[in-house]
């Protein structure tokens, strides 16, 4: 009985929690000294060289990098709203 009720609860703590990891770059670069072993959003940092921007990696690597989070949030949405307002009406 208390799972359904807290079902909405749980993915929205499950989808804010990807959305954090996600976009993670200073933990990765951190504790991750190799770069094949990198996620796709330090791939952006790469693409930001010491002469120059690179802008057609850039906007690459971050249309691809996007695409999960879209994907996710449209997938999720009825839940995302149902999970944030439910503490606020009784």
């Amino acid at each position: 009985m208390i799972i359904p009720v807290s079902l909405p609860s749980i993915i929205v703590c499950a989808a804010i929690s990807f959305f954090f990891a996600w976009g993670d770059l200073i933990f990765s670069i951190t504790f991750n000294r190799d770069q094949s072993l990198w996620p796709l959003t330090a791939g952006i940092h790469n693409a930001v060289g010491r002469y120059g921007i690179e802008w057609n990696d850039l906007m690459a690597f971050a249309t691809v990098s996007v695409l999960p989070v879209i994907v996710i949030f449209v997938l999720l949405q009825k839940h995302l709203v149902k999970g944030l307002v439910s503490g606020s009406v009784k």
